[in-house]
């Protein structure tokens, strides 16, 4: 018997031991598991703010997460539209200034003043603005339009159009498209100058709300060629000024206070082009802009001076085409 537990005994250890040491490995195993665990936890909880900071990714993959390790890859000049700066989510951040070139003619009811003459005259529209990374910007935006119109009573009339918008704006990347996004306040001055040259003015402030949209058809890691479109609604409220045959604020007093709901229109075709850390771009849109007032819609507002002339018109129209032209850098 004791021969036979002296032989038994040293397996026994050896077994204890072997055991033991498995055990061991296997402490080491999850500790191990546990460490990593703990390591991606963090990293999934400090991308978590980023994310929900990030753009809706569109089709060509603009609108990586701000501020993160995206922003930082090749997704914004690879084989998609590109942009001059790959470590930027939003392509289009910066200072950037244009001038669109505007040939538009005005357009009334004919029991106004008469018929207006159908050429087309020419006005700038100058827009300067930033944005940031996110897209996030704000721009300023001057449209004048000062042209003595023909009427064929045979007369003619003044018109000076001076707009000015101050906007925030805010850029989102929505499915194939670019959409930026404004609002804020709109200033707009009027004169309106009869044939005598007597001038009645007005000065109106109000809100005014946008979205332009620029959707591609052609993308190159340096240029883009789309369409580009939107719109733009206002509402405006003022004073008229002044007495003349167009408005008469003399024997009519209570129409002094107007105001302007304001709505336009455009679409076109536009190009991007990205060279040496800036971008051109450039774009031809037809435009349309309609001024509906309701001071001028009023009977007999004006004495009239065209023949069978009521003297109103509910709205003030303009039609054209424009050329854009500007640079982001």
């Amino acid at each position: 018997m004791k021969i036979v537990l002296r032989q038994t005994l040293p397996a026994a250890l050896v077994v204890l031991l072997a055991c033991s040491a498995q055990a061991s490995e296997n402490e080491l195993s999850y500790s191990e598991l546990e460490q990593r665990l703990a390591t991606l936890e963090a990293k999934l909880a400090s991308q978590e703010g980023v994310q929900s900071a990030s753009y809706v990714l569109n089709e060509a993959g603009y609108g990586a997460a701000c501020g993160g390790d995206d922003c930082c890859s090749d997704t914004c000049c690879g084989d998609s539209c590109g942009c001059c700066d790959s470590c930027c989510c939003n392509p289009y951040a910066g200072c950037y200034a244009s001038v669109e070139l505007l040939w538009i003619r005005p357009h009334v009811s004919e029991d106004w003043v008469g018929k207006l003459s159908n050429d087309y005259e020419f006005s700038t529209r100058t827009v300067i603005g930033y944005e940031s990374c996110c897209g996030l910007g704000a721009r300023i935006r001057w449209w004048q339009f000062d042209h003595t119109i023909d009427v064929e009573d045979p007369a003619t009339i003044g018109m000076d159009v001076q707009v000015v918008d101050l906007e925030a704006t805010n850029r989102l990347f929505f499915y194939n498209s670019d959409v930026l996004l404004g609002g804020g306040l709109r200033y707009a001055h009027w004169g309106l100058d009869d044939q005598f040259g007597d001038s009645v003015t007005l000065d109106a402030l109000g809100l005014t709300f946008a979205a332009d949209v620029f959707t591609p058809l052609c993308c190159g890691c340096s240029h883009r060629i789309g369409f580009v479109y939107g719109g733009r609604w206002s509402v405006l409220a003022g004073d008229w000024h002044g007495d003349n045959e167009i408005i008469d604020t003399v024997v009519t007093p209570e129409v002094n206070d107007d105001n302007f709901l304001v709505t336009e229109l455009y679409a076109g075709l536009g190009y991007w082009w990205c060279r040496g850390g800036c971008d051109v771009f450039a774009s031809t849109t037809i435009e349309m802009q309609n001024w509906r007032s309701d001071v001028l819609g009023e009977p007999g507002i004006g004495n009239g001076i065209a023949p069978n002339s009521i003297g109103s018109t509910n709205s003030i129209g303009f039609i054209g085409l424009g050329l854009q032209l500007g640079v982001l850098y």
